[in-house]
């Protein structure tokens, strides 16, 4: 028998939170992350509204880059313990529905195959949006139905914000072929260019493209590429959610390099991103490591622990610039970079970070 599976995701999860708490903000650009300092600021953004994102603001985009682009934005800092609050009261409310697997803060499956059918699901997705508005006092979420937990974390981001999309087993490939190929999870922004370079822009063309040569390209990740084109996942629903043991990042060189200043801002790009995923899901870290692989492909990893667990980036920032500065004293181009935080640990409290404007700090002119 088809499952059905609800994939539920929040709308701008960490914006929404303090335009619910400070009413006077909605539908104003809102950006939630460090301090600007009038473009000076270091540290990255968190999470902005659908408003601010009319400027080309995103998260993981320096603070700095987004205040050049709205400098008459508000600024706050995020308040995690705020947002770990209503993500509990939101799917401890629905997990008493279905079975549930929480995969982030503010996004979940839910296995909704006891519905039995497709008109009993988009019922029950209907009573997920009025339900997170009542448990939150306001705050949408958009909800994806699909067959498989792939198939509906695509759904879900088709109609957003406060959208329903339900895709039928038998709507599987007429769903998924006119979309991009980025829309599939796991095709980042370098895959998603290498993709086009091979004239290959849409899932359908994607899904006709020989395993073979995908496989040559991509690796395993081609193979996956090619079942997720096809719609197929069967993974199922763990209503535990066990943190991992630690997040990471690498990035490959088009071409070798020892120049300092490109292995430095690799880095950057690489904390940036490691850092919205800590705060996604809640995670402290205590270690950070720095991978090099030299021309030779002769692979070394140097490694700092912080003594206690942080959710602040900021002294990672510190540490890599000197962890790699004893990479470079070999004379070796390096062909590849890498992030690793570890010894992760799961909602530890308020993220307090020395970079980040005050809680109640609004305006971007203060």
């Amino acid at each position: 028998m088809d499952r059905i599976i609800a994939h539920v995701d929040m709308d701008a999860f960490f914006a929404a939170c303090e335009e619910r708490r400070r009413p006077e903000l909605r539908g104003k650009p809102l950006v939630v992350g460090a301090s600007p300092r009038e473009g000076r600021g270091r540290g990255v953004v968190v999470a902005a509204n659908y408003a601010a994102r009319a400027f080309g603001i995103k998260s993981a985009m320096p603070i700095g880059e987004a205040w050049r682009r709205n400098p008459d934005a508000n600024y706050v800092a995020p308040d995690h313990a705020y947002y770990s609050s209503i993500s509990r009261s939101i799917f401890g409310d629905l997990r008493t529905s279905f079975p549930l697997e929480q995969v982030s803060i503010d996004e979940a499956y839910l296995d909704a195959t006891a519905c039995t059918t497709w008109d009993e699901a988009e019922a029950f997705a209907a009573a997920i949006h009025r339900r997170v508005e009542a448990v939150t006092g306001g705050l949408s979420c958009s909800v994806g139905l699909a067959p498989n937990k792939l198939v509906a974390k695509v759904a879900s981001d088709h109609r957003k914000p406060a959208g329903t999309t339900v895709v039928r087993a038998e709507g599987v490939q007429g769903f998924l072929d006119p979309l991009a190929v980025r829309k599939v999870p796991g095709i980042g922004p370098k895959t998603n260019a290498r993709l086009h370079e091979m004239g290959i822009e849409t899932i359908g063309t994607l899904r006709r493209t020989e395993r073979d040569i995908l496989v040559g390209a991509f690796g395993t990740h081609g193979a996956y590429m090619l079942e997720a084109a096809h719609g197929r996942d069967r993974s199922s629903i763990h209503s535990e959610w066990e943190p991992h043991k630690s997040i990471s990042e690498e990035h490959t060189f088009g071409h070798d390099t020892r120049d300092r200043r490109i292995l430095l801002q690799s880095l950057r790009r690489m904390v940036a991103s490691l850092e919205e995923d800590l705060a996604r899901r809640e995670y402290w870290f205590k270690t950070v490591a720095l991978k090099l692989r030299f021309s030779n492909v002769d692979t070394h990893t140097r490694q700092a622990s912080l003594g206690r667990h942080v959710a602040d980036t900021e002294p990672a920032r510190r540490i890599l610039p000197r962890l790699l500065d004893g990479f470079l004293e070999d004379p070796r181009s390096v062909r590849l970079i890498g992030v690793r935080f570890g010894d992760l640990a799961y909602g530890l409290g308020q993220k307090t970070l020395t970079d980040f404007a005050h809680p109640h700090q609004v305006s971007a002119a203060a």
